[in-house]
């Protein structure tokens, strides 16, 4: 049987190997260009360049904006970027300042941005309360020792629901 601590071992190299593109990904909109940098490629259009935004979404799960220019490979933007919301806010902001509106489905991108809106909100929840639960976790396991040491193997369970909920409310 293998130990634990290898299948998180190997579960942690895949995502750093794997999902390391999404950390390092940036973009920039200014007044007269897009440009875009991962650490596959890096991408520097003018706006008239810029053939169509084609939004792909599933309502509050997921989804990306394909960035198609008039010629070349297009550019896939993941709702897993930071500030992904804003940047489509903004991108549709000023396609639209320079009479540009005719290179997007206005529902379809509306759509999109609702579901990076939910995705941007979603990030900010996890990083206020992955950290409360992993101290929630560290509680809990250490009420169950000393319950288990000091009652001699009784099971309670009212000692570690009313840590667990006082852990919750704080």
């Amino acid at each position: 049987m293998v130990p634990v601590f290898i299948v998180f071992l190997a579960y942690d190299v895949f995502l750093l190997i794997f999902m390391r593109r999404f950390s390092t990904s940036s973009f920039v909109l200014t007044d007269d260009y897009f440009h875009f940098i991962n650490n596959a490629k890096e991408v520097k259009w003018t706006y008239d360049e810029i053939a169509k935004l084609d939004p792909k979404s599933i309502k509050n799960t997921g989804g990306w904006l394909n960035v198609v220019p008039k010629d070349g490979k297009n550019v896939k933007i993941t709702i897993v970027l930071d500030e992904i919301a804003k940047f489509v806010k903004d991108f549709k902001t000023r396609l639209d300042n320079k009479g540009m509106n005719d290179k997007y489905n206005d529902e379809k991108l509306f759509k999109f941005y609702k579901t990076a809106a939910y995705a941007d909100d979603s990030w900010r929840r996890s990083y206020y309360f992955i950290p409360r639960f992993a101290l929630l976790i560290l509680l809990q396991v250490i009420v169950s020792l000393v319950v288990t040491i000091t009652m001699e193997n009784e099971i309670m369970v009212n000692p570690i629901f009313v840590t667990t909920f006082v852990v919750l409310i704080t």
